[in-house]
């Protein structure tokens, strides 16, 4: 949502091994045809990372040692936006949990996108934030 906004936010952008495969975010202006042209094109950035990353070398496996306690959180980018888990563990066993999801956020876009349209530019204005069900809790 933001990239079609016309902000460059992305969760890839400060990742080192995105930024060795030359990943810049597709961003275009504010618009429902503009979401859409956003998704079409990561779909073709994909590919291209794919294809970057087939010809360097591969990660090596992270080696697991003790489970300590302690609290962590990972970002990654979905095709929605960004989704941040929050964890928090104790003898190597989740104690705590939290999903911070993109549709949670685009929700709230829904009268920006809605209000004072006619009904079918309203509908096609919240079918553009593409929203999950399963990722909203209200």
């Amino acid at each position: 949502m933001a990239r079609a906004g016309g902000a460059a936010e992305d969760a890839r952008v400060d990742d080192p091994a995105y930024r060795a495969l030359g990943f810049a975010p597709v961003v275009r202006e504010d618009d429902a045809l503009a979401r859409l042209q956003v998704r079409l094109a990561e779909l073709d950035r994909s590919l291209d990372l794919i294809r970057a990353a087939g010809a360097g070398p591969r990660p090596h496996p992270h080696r697991r040692g003790a489970a300590r306690p302690g609290a962590g959180m990972a970002t990654v980018e979905t095709p929605r936006g960004a989704a941040t888990l929050h964890l928090t563990l104790d003898g190597g066993t989740v104690c705590e949990m939290h999903l911070d999801t993109p549709s949670a956020a685009h929700a709230d876009l829904i009268p920006a996108v809605a209000e004072g349209r006619e009904l079918a530019d309203a509908l096609v204005g919240i079918a553009s934030l593409d929203l999950s069900p399963w990722e909203l809790d209200r």
